[in-house]
C-alpha cells in the first residue's frame, strides 16, 4: 500500500522537473559547448541536469510549494521560489565541494536558473488559475448526510486544494443532518439515474447506519456502469491524509494493508537516523553553543531539560531538550498544557520554541536510540495516561519510535486538549500505516520550511 499523493500534484511535480531539466539545457546551448553534437552533449551532461532538477524539487518542497494550503496566494509563490532557489544554491554548493565532478559551471547555472524561475512563476499562475476549473477534477456524489457526511464537508473547508468537486449529499433515513442543506440533493431525479445527471466520477458511501438502509442493487448497477464505489474511510484517508478515528475498529489493524515495518525498514531507518543526528549536531554546533549561553544569561537554572516521555512499546526515556520555561513553571508537580502566549516561557524560551531550536538536542536521543528523527511526538507519562483512558487507540501510537517531527506535527496544529489529541492521533495512526522512507523524507523536507516560517510552535 502506497501514499496517496493528490494527481494534481503529482502532475505539477512533473511538469516542474521537465521545466528545470529543460531550463538547465538552455543554460547548457548559451555557454560553451564542447561539442558539435548536440545531441552528445545532451546525453553527456544528463546526469547532472538530473542532479540540478532533484535538488530544485527537494528545495521547493522544503518550503512547503506542493502542500495544498500554499497554493492559493501568488505572492507566497514568489517568495517561497526565492527562498527554495537560494536553499538550492546552497545545498549545490555543498555537492560541488564535496563530489566536484558534478560541478555545473556558472555559465550554465545563472542562465539556467534565471529560466526556470521565469517559467515556473508562469506555471504557478497558470496552475492557480486552473484551479478554479472544476472540469479538472473528480466528481464526487456522498450518500449520507450525517456524521461522516459531516467531516468530508469540513475536510473541504479546511483544505484549498482539492483532488474532487462534490457535486452533493443524499439523504437516507439519516435524522442527525451535519451537513449544509443547501448541498443535499433531491431526489426529483430517479435515484438510479443520479450519477449520471451529475456527471459523477465516483460515489463515497458515508451513511453512519449501512445495515438495511444503503441502496445496495443502485450501487452495484453504478458499479457496473464505471462508477467508482469508494468506503467513507477509504476515501477520507486517500484525501485527508488522516484515518477517521470513529470509523476505526480492531479489524482495521488487523486487517488493512500496510503497517510495514520489517527488518530492512528497521534498518533504513536507523541509518537515516544516525546519519541525520550526526549532521545536525555539527551543523547546529554554533547554534547550540549561543543557546546555551543565552539561556544561562537569561534565568537561573539548567540548561538542558530533562522529561520522562513515552517512547516505543510504552516504555518511558529521558527526552533532552533545551529549557525554554522558567523553573517555577510547575511548582505544584502537576503537568500543564503549553498555551498560546504562556507566561511561563522565557523570552528566550519563546525564540527557540518558535524555530524548534529548543528540540535540537532530541539528536542525541535519537543517537541513542530512544527516537527516530520522524515518529508521533512523544508525551508525558501523565498525559498519556490521561489520553489512553479517554481515546481509544490511543496507545496504539507507541508501536513504533516517537520523533522529532512528524506527520502530525505537519498536519495539525500545536494540540493543548483531548480534542486536539484525538486530531492529531488521526495523522499518527495514518502515519503509522504508511510508514516509508519516501514519507520520512517528505516529511523532513517540509519540516525545514515549517522552521523558516517560524508555524505551529508554543
Amino acid at each position: 500500500m502506497t501514499l496517496h499523493v493528490p494527481k494534481p500534484v503529482i502532475a505539477l511535480v512533473m511538469i516542474e522537473g521537465m521545466i528545470f531539466l529543460a531550463s538547465f539545457y538552455v543554460g547548457l546551448l548559451s555557454s560553451w559547448v564542447p561539442t558539435d553534437d548536440v545531441l552528445l552533449t545532451f546525453i553527456t551532461f544528463l546526469p547532472k541536469g538530473i542532479i540540478y532538477v532533484l535538488v530544485f524539487l527537494s528545495t521547493m518542497l522544503a518550503v512547503g510549494m506542493y502542500h495544498g494550503k500554499h497554493f492559493a496566494s501568488f505572492s507566497d509563490t514568489i517568495i517561497r521560489l526565492s527562498i527554495s532557489i537560494f536553499m538550492a544554491l546552497a545545498a549545490l554548493s555543498i555537492i560541488f565541494y564535496i563530489f566536484p565532478f558534478v560541478i555545473i559551471w556558472r555559465a550554465i547555472f545563472v542562465p539556467a536558473t534565471l529560466t526556470a524561475f521565469v517559467a515556473l512563476l508562469a506555471t504557478r499562475y497558470a496552475a492557480l488559475r486552473l484551479m478554479h476549473f472544476h472540469i479538472l477534477k473528480r466528481r464526487i456524489m456522498v450518500i449520507g448526510v450525517g456524521v461522516r457526511a459531516g467531516r468530508i464537508e469540513a475536510l473541504e473547508q479546511e483544505r484549498q486544494v482539492l483532488d474532487f468537486v462534490n457535486v452533493g449529499y443524499v439523504p437516507l433515513d439519516e435524522k442527525d443532518v451535519r451537513v449544509h442543506r443547501s448541498k443535499i440533493l433531491l431526489n426529483n431525479k430517479c435515484f438510479k439515474d443520479l450519477p449520471a445527471y451529475y456527471n459523477v466520477n465516483e460515489v463515497v458511501v458515508a451513511a453512519d447506519e449501512k445495515r438495511g438502509q444503503l441502496p445496495v442493487l443502485e450501487l452495484m448497477q453504478w458499479k457496473s456502469e464505471g462508477v467508482i464505489i469508494t468506503e467513507f474511510e477509504t476515501f477520507f484517508e486517500r484525501e485527508a491524509g488522516a484515518v477517521e478515528l470513529n470509523s476505526l475498529n480492531w479489524g482495521w489493524f488487523v486487517f488493512s494493508e500496510g503497517f510495514r515495518n520489517g527488518a530492512w525498514h528497521r534498518a533504513l531507518k536507523r541509518g537515516l537516523d544516525i546519519g541525520a543526528s550526526l549532521s545536525m549536531l555539527i551543523f547546529f554546533l554554533p547554534v547550540i553553543a549561543c543557546t546555551a549561553v543565552a539561556i544561562w544569561l537569561e534565568s537561573p537554572g539548567p540548561v538542558i531539560l530533562r522529561q520522562t516521555r513515552v517512547g516505543a512499546k510504552g516504555k518511558p526515556f529521558v527526552l533532552l531538550k533545551f529549557r525554554s520555561m522558567k523553573v517555577s513553571a510547575e511548582t505544584d508537580g502537576n503537568p500543564k498544557w503549553a498555551q498560546e502566549n504562556d507566561s511561563r516561557i522565557t523570552k528566550v524560551g519563546a525564540f527557540i520554541r518558535k524555530y524548534r531550536i529548543d528540540e535540537i538536542p532530541q539528536f542525541l536521543n535519537v543517537l541513542q536510540g530512544s527516537m527516530s528523527i520522524v515518529g508521533p511526538r512523544p508525551e508525558r507519562l501523565f498525559f498519556v495516561e490521561q489520553l489512553s483512558q479517554q481515546i481509544q487507540f490511543y496507545n496504539e501510537r507507541h508501536r513504533i519510535k516517537p520523533g522529532i517531527t512528524g506527520w502530525a506535527q505537519l498536519n495539525y496544529h500545536y494540540g493543548a486538549s483531548e480534542e486536539h489529541a484525538r486530531r492529531k492521533l488521526e495523522y499518527d495512526l495514518y502515519y503509522l500505516k504508511y510508514n516509508t522512507i519516501f514519507l520520512d523524507l517528505v516529511v523532513i523536507l517540509q519540516t525545514i520550511g515549517v522552521v523558516l516560517w517560524g508555524k505551529g510552535a508554543r
